[in-house]
This record gives C-alpha cells, structure tokens and sequence, in this order.
C-alpha cells in the first residue's frame, strides 16, 4: 500500500469515528458532553478511569473478534475498533479540560482549575507566613534598636522573642 492509499483510509477512518461519536454524544450526552463520563464519578470512579474501562472492554472485544465471527450484526471488529479511536480521543479531551475530578485532599469532586486554585491558595499562604517570619526575625534581630525606638520594655522583646519560637516550631 502507498502512502497516498493509506492516508486516504485513514483520514476515512477518522471521518467516520467522528460521525459516530457526534451521533452517541447526542444519544448519550445532551448538552454536556461529558456527561456520561461523569456518571462514573457517582460510584466513585474518575471520568478518566470509566474511559479507561470502556477502552479495555473494546480492546478485549477486538482480540475475541480476530479469532472468531461477530454474532452481533451490527457490531463488527471495525465498529468496535472505532468506538477505540473514540474513547481515545475523548480521553484525550477530559485530560485537556476541565473536568470533574476525585482528589485525596478533598471529600468532594473539584474541578482541576478549583484544585489549582487551591493550591496556589495554599502556597501563598505559605508564602505570607514565611514573610511574617522573616520580618518577626528581623525585628528580633534588631531588637535593641526597636526597643529603644519604640520604648519597649526588655519583657515585651522577650515575650517577642518567645513568640517567634512559638511561630518557628
């Protein structure tokens, strides 16, 4: 086969997966497309891992088909070798945007932007704390000139200083 022949099946291919999917998705799925994937999260599956199940339910389909004929009329080696590149590709998607997902940190699903978000909340948090110890750390550091500035009493440098072990523990 030349290389103009089998780009030409395989652009067939992917025009035929892509009608396919866009029939199941309206079959399926309604406005979110994503929907049915999602449902998988209501017994506590990823839409990730659900996709992923359905792939190895096509993969094991194609291996028995190789080997025998199909008793399903409609559903042929080539059919499920289509609904393959069709969960492939709409893994593809889920692992591109933003999709429900499960995390250990949370009790509840969080859209990967929310968890991001999170994340640079937490961060920054960190980051503000690790401020106020530098500063706590230079007014320790500087103590006398502070205490004389501001009139502190020997105790109140103290009772910073023991604050600031407090912070730093």
């Amino acid at each position: 086969m030349n290389t103009k022949e089998f780009n030409k099946q395989i652009e067939q291919t992917f025009k035929e997966c892509l009608s396919t999917v866009k029939k199941k998705n309206h079959d399926y799925s309604g406005e979110d497309a994503l929907h049915n994937f999602k449902m998988c999260e209501e017994f506590g599956i990823s839409a990730q891992k659900g996709i992923l199940v359905r792939l190895s339910d096509k993969f094991s389909r194609i291996s028995n088909l190789m080997d025998k004929e199909n008793a399903v009329e409609d559903e042929s080696i080539s059919d499920s070798i289509d609904d393959a590149i069709n969960y492939l590709a709409i893994l593809k998607v889920v692992l591109n945007t933003e999709t429900r997902i499960s995390t250990p940190f949370f009790d509840d699903a969080y859209t990967l932007e929310e968890v991001r978000l999170e994340e640079m909340r937490e961060n920054q948090k960190r980051t503000d704390k690790q401020n106020l110890i530098t500063e706590l750390n230079t007014l320790i550091d500087t103590g006398e000139i502070v205490v004389g500035a501001l009139g502190l009493s020997q105790n109140s440098v103290n009772y910073v200083r023991e604050m600031y072990k407090e912070i730093n523990k």
